[in-house]
């Protein structure tokens, strides 16, 4: 087997040899991410330096091939009785450790109360795909998990803004058109880039018709400035309500996959 956090992850198919090709990234909370997850367990971190001695386990929900790769890294290095822990060639770091994030700039954390609080999240959670430079798909979920056709984010929100914190890729600041269609994203040195919602081959948009009347979204509540999380999704089957904005997900391998 080849496995990587994305595919190949039981192990299935019972292999009797791991080939080690492909770094293992995931969030804390045990989501495979396609860059340097919070939890990351890849060789090249080591080219210069030995794994700390003992390696953070993966996360709860971390599939059977990063529990195996670990535990055949941590049996490895057990058998070594003079191991170094670091310096000297040992490195402090082990699997936490490998991602920066800039908390300074990173906005509000999109935690549930706010998510329900918000009409500007949830409305994104439910429109996409985005493209930003002509790149896609960008696309936002529930979570406070973000993807960008650059790899995995995080995202919150900051005075009626997105901020998406992408790692080495900088923070960057992101303003809607009141209709949802568009945006601008700027960084913390000025950069500035722009963005649309995809139009698809029938011309239409990710975008349900309810929130295409340019009417402003705003941060703390609905168009009218209340409370709207009791109605997000209220027009939805409870499985369509639970799915919507969920994620990200990974199907077969490929990712990511999401619901609108």
């Amino acid at each position: 087997a080849e496995p990587s956090a994305l595919w190949h992850t039981q192990l299935e198919g019972g292999p009797y040899m791991y080939h080690y090709t492909f770094g293992l990234e995931y969030t804390l909370d045990g989501i495979p991410v396609t860059s340097v997850g919070d939890w990351s367990l890849d060789k090249r971190h080591f080219t210069g330096s030995y794994p700390a001695a003992e390696l953070e386990p993966p996360p709860r929900c971390a599939g059977t091939a990063a529990k195996t790769l670990h535990a055949k890294f941590t049996e490895a290095m057990a058998s070594f009785p003079d191991w170094p822990s670091s310096g000297a060639g040992g490195s402090r770091r082990g699997t936490l450790g490998w991602v920066a994030h800039d908390s300074a700039s990173a906005g509000k954390q999109l935690t549930d109360e706010l998510f329900r609080r918000s009409s500007l999240a949830q409305a994104l959670v439910a429109a996409g795909p985005w493209s930003w430079e002509g790149a896609q798909p960008l696309l936002f979920y529930r979570s406070g998990r973000a993807h960008t056709p650059w790899g995995s984010a995080t995202w919150g929100l900051a005075s009626g803004t997105v901020t998406l914190n992408m790692g080495k890729c900088q923070v960057w600041q992101l303003r809607f058109s009141s209709a949802l269609r568009e945006f601008t994203a700027t960084t913390l040195r000025g950069d500035v880039t722009r963005g649309k919602l995809v139009q698809f081959a029938d011309g239409s948009t990710g975008l349900a018709a309810e929130d295409t009347d340019g009417s402003p979204l705003v941060e703390n509540g609905g168009k009218d400035g209340g409370q709207i999380g009791a109605s997000f999704g209220a027009d939805l089957s409870p499985i369509e309500r639970r799915l919507l904005g969920s994620g990200p997900w990974a199907w077969l391998g490929v990712t990511p996959m999401g619901f609108l």
